[in-house]
């Protein structure tokens, strides 16, 4: 088991909730490269990020950039960091991310954590990378009356499942980060470049809807469960995300 929060759930969150559910939506006519807004996680996106590379900044910033124009996409991260028992986060700032990140999702909601993020990410100069000066400086100017020792020192409230992620993506064998997996394909590293993978997301998008659509067309009584599982038996398949506060990880053969 293995914890990784999913930003954002298409299917339960009220921002989506005037989207149309039925599968038969994927039918419906449209004009050409318009992605079809339903109310189902059909399209997946999991970040693996070191939150000190300095590739990282601009992935969250584009997971963002998904999230507030409402691309039907659910996002997750998994943030590989230290993975040392006893470590204060005021002295390693990819810890006191982790924990700080933790501390707005727990008290506050995802949707803030993500905004947060981008916003820690802003702060950090062109070449460099995030600090902890920086992540002291944002948690006493936006929470001034959290207690920092609480949330980034050694005995941390908010350090749950942090060694986790190293350590799922030590025996995952992704390659070197930053990884991501759409709908359980991992992007090849020519791939990651973020000025590319924007374009390159969405045409995923279409692609994988007009393999959805042939499924539906196919299978006169399918329902968002059967397509499921028709997602999870395509080729290529490695890794399968699935829940939202304890999602776990089911690992497919190739």
């Amino acid at each position: 088991m293995f914890l990784s929060e999913w930003i954002n759930d298409i299917e339960n969150d009220s921002v989506y909730r005037n989207w149309p559910a039925g599968v038969q939506e994927l039918l419906r006519a449209t004009f050409p490269g318009v992605i079809r807004q339903i109310r189902h996680n059909l399209f997946n996106l999991v970040l693996f990020l070191d939150p000190l590379r300095e590739e990282s900044v601009e992935l969250v910033k584009l997971a963002e950039l998904f999230y507030k124009h409402k691309i039907p996409l659910r996002i997750g991260f998994v943030f590989v960091v230290n993975t040392e028992e006893e470590i204060d986060g005021f002295s390693d700032a990819g810890v006191g991310f982790f924990r700080l990140l933790n501390y707005i999702a727990d008290e506050y909601d995802l949707s803030q954590a993500l905004m947060s993020m981008v916003s820690l990410y802003n702060q950090v100069e062109g070449g460099e990378t995030l600090s902890v000066d920086t992540i002291s400086a944002y948690l006493k100017r936006k929470f001034p009356k959290a207690s920092a020792q609480r949330i980034l020192g050694v005995e941390s409230e908010y350090d749950d499942k942090r060694r986790d992620g190293a350590l799922f993506y030590k025996r995952s064998g992704l390659g070197s980060l930053p990884v991501a997996l759409f709908n359980g394909v991992p992007l090849s590293p020519d791939e990651m470049d973020p000025e590319e993978l924007e374009t390159l997301i969405l045409q995923r998008i279409m692609d994988t809807t007009t393999t959805f659509q042939r499924a539906v067309f196919m299978v006169q009584h399918v329902c968002m469960e059967t397509l499921s599982r028709f997602i999870f038996n395509l080729p290529n398949r490695t890794l399968c995300i699935c829940g939202r506060l304890k999602p776990h990880y089911v690992v497919f053969p190739l």
